[in-house]
C-alpha cells in the first residue's frame, strides 16, 4: 500500500514538472508569432541583414505577424501598415526586420 502511494506522489510530481516545462517553452523559448515595433521608424528590408535595400519603414507601436526567423536573429514579417509619411514599395507586404530587443518586442509566441 505504501508503494502505491509513493508511486502516485512521484507520478504527480512528474506531471507538475511536465506542465512547468511546457509553460516555460510557451513563455520563453517558443518562436515569435507577432512583434510590436519599439523604435520610431523601423526599416523593413528585402533580406535578413543591413546589406539589403530598405523597402520602407513601419511605425512605433505597430504590430506585425512573424512569418519566419533567420539564424542571425532577423525576423521576416507580414507588414500590416507602412509608415505612409515615408517612401515605400506599395506592392510589398513582407520584409525583414532586426529582431533585437532594441527594435521589436515579442507580442505573441507560438506554443505548438
Amino acid at each position: 500500500m505504501v508503494f502505491v502511494r509513493v508511486f502516485i506522489v512521484l507520478l504527480c510530481i512528474a506531471f507538475v514538472g511536465l506542465l512547468a516545462s511546457v509553460y516555460h517553452y510557451a513563455r520563453v523559448a517558443a518562436p515569435p508569432k507577432a512583434v510590436e515595433v519599439l523604435t520610431v521608424n523601423l526599416n523593413v528590408r528585402a533580406g535578413p541583414s543591413y546589406q539589403y535595400p530598405v523597402l520602407g519603414t513601419v511605425m512605433k507601436g505597430s504590430r506585425h505577424r512573424v512569418l519566419g526567423q533567420a539564424d542571425n536573429g532577423w525576423l521576416r514579417i507580414e507588414v500590416n501598415s507602412w509608415n505612409e509619411a515615408l517612401p515605400h514599395d506599395q506592392s510589398q507586404k513582407e520584409g525583414w526586420v532586426n529582431g533585437s530587443d532594441e527594435y521589436v518586442s515579442i507580442a505573441e509566441r507560438r506554443w505548438w
